[in-house]
């Protein structure tokens, strides 16, 4: 996914075992808050349990069930993320 300033995520989980946030290139600019992926403990919750700054190069892995989210992102230029879910099929 490539994020343009203003972009804001979806308040969501996923199915499966593990999901993947795998930021390939992350503005550098003077807005180092902006796009905070957040993860809470349920879908009820007020406030997130941990606040991740992205970071080019860093690969956060999460169980799927968590909620997300990705607050407003107000960088410049824009912002790359390889994102993954985790599922294991019977065969």
């Amino acid at each position: 996914m490539v994020s343009q300033t203003g972009f804001v995520g979806e308040h969501r989980n996923h199915s499966g075992l593990l999901s993947a946030a795998y930021y390939v290139d992350v503005d550098d600019s003077e807005f180092v808050n902006a796009g905070l992926l957040q993860l809470y403990s349920g879908a009820d919750a007020k406030s997130p349990s941990h606040q991740i700054l992205p970071g080019s190069g860093v690969l956060h892995l999460f169980p799927s069930e968590l909620y997300h989210f990705v607050s407003r992102y107000a960088g410049v230029e824009p912002r790359i993320v390889i994102s993954a879910n985790l599922r294991i099929q019977a065969s």
